[in-house]
């Protein structure tokens, strides 16, 4: 736990993001913030241990028990990012606009603590916030490093067939249910060039940075590897808190 990956992945000369620090304190918050990056998705963030425990979720949280939302775990933030929004600069790691979407704060559910439980594997929690409200699971799923399930729970708060509602619309779509359907559509023409047969049925493929052809997987999937792949090259090459590195 720390902010030396956070620090590594960013050029803080460029970047309007806070280097921040670790805090002393936990007042157990939450924000959720829509990142119209290369990739819309919403960044999850529960404050525990003085950083911003993080999770990349390609669809967003939901408030219908039915819809388990992928969450790919991602380095720890400063606490001064709860109130961050602003555009990332082309180039920087999560280049795009940043907004928040929800904030408020949570309690863990359970006498473990949300360290321990996240430790096991599966943190119990209410939400009391200005969007989202009531009971939530984030469960690690197993044979996944770093990829967990964020589910909501059966409780007054569950709504059967809710749709998230983008504080930016995308492609005239004000929702994620909106802009996954259209993105599907317009993306069908490209696809059907790269249709290949496997056999008992036919599945779309995509290139590879090598250019070989890989089955294509869902959006969540996609943005997993993406995410995983850039904080490697970043830290791997040394590129990001520039600063500290001239003073050593």
């Amino acid at each position: 736990m720390g902010l030396e990956t956070y620090r590594k992945m960013r050029d803080f000369r460029r970047t309007p993001e806070p280097r921040g620090s670790v805090s002393k304190l936990s007042r157990r918050r939450f924000v959720v913030q829509e990142h119209h990056a290369s990739k819309l998705h919403f960044d999850f963030r529960l404050e525990m241990g003085g950083v911003l425990k993080s999770w990349s979720i390609p669809r967003g949280p939901s408030l219908d028990p039915a819809q388990k939302r992928l969450a790919v775990e991602t380095e720890d933030h400063p606490v001064e990012y709860l109130k961050f929004e602003g555009q990332i600069p082309s180039g920087e790691y999560g280049a795009g606009e940043h907004m928040k979407w929800d904030t408020g704060t949570y309690r863990q559910l359970g006498e473990a603590s949300a360290l321990e439980q996240l430790e096991r594997g599966k943190l119990d929690f209410e939400l009391k916030g200005e969007r989202l409200h009531g009971a939530f699971t984030l469960v690690r799923m197993k044979g996944r490093v770093g990829e967990w399930l964020l589910i909501k729970r059966h409780d007054e708060f569950a709504e059967a067939g809710w749709e998230l509602k983008l504080r930016k619309p995308v492609g005239g779509r004000d929702t994620v249910e909106g802009k996954v359907k259209k993105n599907k559509e317009e993306g069908m023409a490209e696809k059907k060039r790269e249709l290949i047969d496997t056999g008992t049925d036919k599945r779309y493929v995509r290139r590879d940075d090598k250019g070989q052809f890989k089955e294509s997987d869902d959006v969540g999937r996609s943005l997993a590897q993406d995410v995983k792949k850039h904080a490697k090259t970043k830290v791997k090459s040394g590129q990001g808190d520039r600063g500290d590195q001239k003073k050593k």
